[in-house]
């Protein structure tokens, strides 16, 4: 995928935020990584700030901020997308 697929894939790209109180987490990961797979952005390592991307805009704001908290000192644009989705994962462990 070249730079300008990845870019309009973004775009339209439109999956809700995560709401814990509507949906488990679980199913809403599931739902994301099927939007990805649609738009082309679910392998490789071209799409990996994409996905990065639009996973930190649609965690919602509890969520963006317990990333954060859990990644200082680095920077969250910084984290990969797999250490992004293991720390919320870990979260709503059983």
């Amino acid at each position: 995928m070249n730079p300008e697929q990845v870019a309009l894939a973004q775009q339209r790209f439109s999956l809700d935020s995560f709401d814990p109180s509507s949906e488990e987490w679980a199913y809403h990961i599931e739902r994301f990584e099927c939007e990805l797979a649609v738009f082309g952005l679910r392998d490789g390592a071209a799409t990996e700030p994409a996905r990065r991307a639009l996973l930190l805009s649609k965690v919602g704001k509890q969520h963006f901020r317990l990333l954060v908290d859990h990644f200082k000192p680095r920077a969250i644009q910084d984290v990969a997308y797999d250490e992004l989705k293991a720390a919320i994962n870990a979260n709503y462990a059983p």
